[in-house]
């Protein structure tokens, strides 16, 4: 499994790099606060690989998933997923949520 720091996710998300930001969470959670430009695939929905499948056809982009701390269960059960479906670029945001904000970073609220 691969992780990335929020440093390195600012730094793609600051150079328009082809990326798919993924939070793995509930939708509730979701809206709570993410990370800018993350799009939302509960991992528990019964519909995540076809939402991913039809939001990222080219299985080379890269897929960062993340949750909300350091447990990290939920996107690496989303990675070995996806993995499994020929998708070979997935990484995980190490900390999650509460590392993005620990950071410095910014979330956006609803």
């Amino acid at each position: 499994m691969k992780y990335i720091s929020p440093i390195q996710l600012n730094e793609i998300i600051e150079s328009d790099t082809p990326t798919m930001i993924v939070n793995v969470l509930p939708h509730h959670a979701y809206m709570r606060h993410h990370i800018p430009n993350s799009t939302n695939y509960d991992v528990n929905d019964p519909k995540f690989i076809s939402n991913i499948e039809a939001s990222c056809p080219a299985k080379e982009t890269a897929i960062i998933l993340y949750g909300i701390d350091n447990t990290l269960m939920r996107p690496k059960m989303a990675v070995h997923r996806l993995e499994k479906l020929g998708y070979k670029n997935c990484l995980v945001l190490k900390g999650g949520l509460e590392e993005w904000e620990s950071e410095g970073y910014v979330t956006i609220t609803n």
